[in-house]
């Protein structure tokens, strides 16, 4: 597949506007333990962060498996954002974690649904920081949660505030399909779940932190949640 570079986070191989050819595959069921591929391959179109791996002899690049892809999704709302989708490791599954960077207001949403039970929970954070970091600053500090690959000079919210429950709504669940764990060979069922956000205002009441605040806007969402059969 071919890639359009529009900014790169780390390293210096690929340059911001540089068009570069991935070479990628997955499987769908396996009964053999290792590395299967990709998690899931980005379609034509899709707005991805890739982590590259190694250079092929045909000047293609390998993403690291399984999550050499994350996708980026434009999502409504008054301020707008852009998601970052977990829901795998080295480990193989993992419960499935989200982020919503709002860029010209520094702030993270970071949400975080378990996998182990059929009816799925979420809990959540709203992270702010400091005006004077930059977008790269921010994604730094959503690598970090949930990278091997950490950044030393990611920067450290001023403002945390947690997300209550009764936001948070899962409006829909649809099984895909059945996936196998490349390292232990466990199947997990794939989940397709839509869930909705309600509006709030995050801001503190300490003066230091007086011109913190955010409004979070209200919206549905879909994600992928894998759960381990009994």
């Amino acid at each position: 597949m071919t890639l359009t570079v529009t900014s790169v986070i780390k390293g210096d191989s690929v340059k911001p506007k540089q068009t570069i050819q991935i070479t990628a595959w997955t499987t769908v069921a396996s009964p053999y333990p290792g590395l299967q591929g990709q998690d899931w391959i980005p379609n034509k179109g899709d707005l991805i962060t890739c982590y590259l791996g190694s250079k092929t002899k045909d000047n293609s690049y390998n993403p690291l498996q399984p999550n050499g892809f994350t996708k980026q999704d434009e999502i409504n709302g008054p301020k707008g954002g852009i998601k970052t989708e977990i829901s795998s490791g080295m480990m193989g599954f993992r419960n499935t974690l989200v982020f919503y960077l709002f860029e010209k207001e520094r702030t993270i949403m970071s949400l975080s649904f378990a996998n182990e039970k059929r009816n799925f929970t979420a809990t959540g954070q709203v992270q702010l920081f400091d005006k004077n970091q930059t977008a790269e600053d921010l994604k730094k500090w959503i690598n970090n949660q949930h990278s091997d690959a950490l950044f030393s000079d990611a920067p450290t919210p001023v403002l945390v505030k947690p997300i209550e429950k009764e936001q948070i709504k899962i409006e829909k669940t649809i099984k895909r399909r059945r996936k196998t764990n490349p390292t232990d060979k466990a199947i997990f069922d794939q989940f397709e779940v839509t869930f909705s956000v309600k509006e709030k205002h995050i801001a503190s009441k300490d003066p230091k932190l007086e011109g913190i605040e955010f409004q979070l806007p209200s919206f549905k969402d879909k994600i992928q949640i894998y759960k381990k059969r009994d």
